[in-house]
């Protein structure tokens, strides 16, 4: 997979009004899905973001990632409308 920073996409975008698909919980195992993820985080830290979601990088797939609205510092990241800790998804 490529490690450049794929274009963010944001509001009022055409592709983001297309729908995003459930991801499989199979699928969070890949190679692929977990490099996505730490695109996710590059680009959220990037762009100073609060939180990115997976259509914003042109993968139309229901997952995204957001600072700890508490102010721990902590990164979360939802799957398919699923919160997944990131010390879950590293034990894979």
């Amino acid at each position: 997979m490529n490690d450049e920073l794929p274009e963010v996409l944001t509001l009022g975008h055409p592709k983001l009004a297309q729908p995003s698909v459930r991801v499989d919980l199979e699928d969070i195992k890949t190679d692929l899905f977990q490099e996505r993820l730490a695109l996710l985080e590059r680009g959220l830290k990037h762009y100073g973001a609060n939180g990115i979601a997976a259509p914003q990088l042109g993968w139309f797939e229901r997952y995204f990632l957001m600072r700890d609205p508490s102010g721990s510092g902590a990164l979360v990241y939802w799957v398919s409308c699923f919160l997944i800790g990131w010390l879950i998804l590293g034990t894979w």
